[in-house]
């Protein structure tokens, strides 16, 4: 097993997921396919290792990964390409009580979005890639996310963070490949702690609330004003 995403998908993939090309029910990215059902706390020893999924050609509603798991779950060295870039999303963790996990090793090639984060625990991802999405490479939401290692080369926003209850923690990550119009990381609302983290490419590696923070590397960052207990 390779905790490394950059091996090869041929040296790597067991099994091969792809999906038929055009199907009617992948065509609404209003109206994911199969994506009613399944939320809750027993969603226990969830663990997903080494195969690919591709969602093929003509599939903007299409979710390479919807993933679930409570208190211990593991999706590791996994490839989710969109062959033509139209899915919707590479991988969701966005079912109801989704946390606490780790996700390691995973490439994502495509999509809208490369990953969807929008729950209330915690997930840790590490040795990410996420590789030419059209939206944004992570959107977190809600969730607290604990991520090392990520590496992202889009011309859109690496990370976006949307809601005033969303934290995200980000480690030793290079954000590359930017728009200069853009910023790696957008922050419009809730939190971040972020260290050891290079953009390039992009305006600068932070825009917080609307406004572009000066500076591609960011050392040691974090939003808000810190407090104590005394």
């Amino acid at each position: 097993q390779n905790a490394d995403p950059a091996t090869p998908p041929e040296r790597r993939a067991v099994i091969h997921v792809r999906s038929d090309d055009n199907p009617a029910w992948y065509a609404n990215p209003a109206n994911p396919y199969g994506r009613a059902l399944g939320e809750g706390h027993l969603a226990f020893h969830n663990n997903l290792v080494n195969f690919t999924v591709d969602v093929g050609h003509g599939n903007p509603g299409a979710v390479g990964i919807d993933y679930h798991a409570s208190n211990q779950g593991v999706l590791k060295d996994v490839v989710i390409r969109s062959a033509d870039g139209q899915g919707l999303v590479g991988l969701a963790l966005d079912r109801k009580n989704t946390g606490p996990g780790f996700v390691t090793g995973v490439r994502i090639q495509g999509f809208a979005t490369g990953i969807l984060a929008r729950s209330q625990y915690v997930m840790t991802l590490e040795h990410i890639r996420l590789e030419n999405q059209s939206v944004a490479g992570l959107r977190n939401e809600t969730h607290t996310l604990a991520i090392r290692g990520l590496r992202s080369d889009n011309r859109v926003p690496a990370l976006v963070q949307t809601d005033a209850s969303g934290l995200v923690v980000l480690l030793d990550s290079e954000l590359k490949g930017g728009d200069p119009g853009r910023h790696a990381i957008e922050l419009d609302a809730g939190h971040l702690r972020a260290r050891n983290v290079l953009a390039s490419g992009y305006a600068s590696a932070l825009r917080l609330a609307g406004v572009g923070v000066e500076g591609s590397y960011l050392a040691d960052y974090a939003s808000g004003t810190p407090g104590g207990l005394w």
